[in-house]
């Protein structure tokens, strides 16, 4: 038998990339839930009109439904305020997911390198040393960012922000 290949990430980074996929996954279901609840249909619609989609377009959706519904006021900017901040931490977890992993000179931390070629600029390389905390630091802010989604949906779904019976914004 051959010995597995190995690869310079440490366990403990891993760990936080993993936890950096796990957590996004858990913000775009939060995000889905969002909007099942501003198709006001149910769960198994609010599923089948999110199930397929990118989590760009879920946001866009989210933010769109919401105006439609409800117009515009404090509940639209904090939704819009929510969904940018959703946006930004997709963009570090897509970089992270689609970069290759090298070894650092730094202890204790790895670099993350990625090749790109775009239409605009052209071929690019970027790459960046980053350490346990800084990984673990996108994680956090996504499970964060849930908790402030998911109190937004309870505060639309008791009427609050514009979900519910209580009036259109706050």
């Amino acid at each position: 038998m051959t010995p597995a290949a190995k690869h310079p990430v440490p366990d403990r980074i891993l760990t936080q990339i993993g936890d950096i996929t796990v957590s996004f996954a858990l913000l775009s279901m939060t995000t889905q839930l969002l909007v099942s609840e501003l198709v006001a249909q149910g769960p198994r619609v609010g599923g089948i009109i999110t199930a397929e989609l990118p989590y760009k377009g879920l946001r866009a959706l989210a933010v769109s439904l919401y105006k439609e519904r409800f117009g515009e006021g404090a509940g639209l900017l904090e939704l819009r305020n929510l969904m940018k901040r959703a946006g930004l931490l997709e963009e570090q977890r897509n970089t992270i997911q689609h970069s290759f992993w090298a070894a650092s000179r730094e202890a204790n931390s790895v670099t993350r390198g990625k090749f790109t070629s775009k239409e605009k600029h052209g071929f690019a390389f970027s790459s960046a040393v980053m350490n346990e905390h800084d990984l673990s630091q996108i994680a956090v802010q996504m499970k964060e960012l849930v908790v402030e989604i998911h109190n937004f949906l309870l505060e639309a779904s008791h009427g609050v922000v514009g979900i519910g019976s209580k009036g259109r914004n706050r």
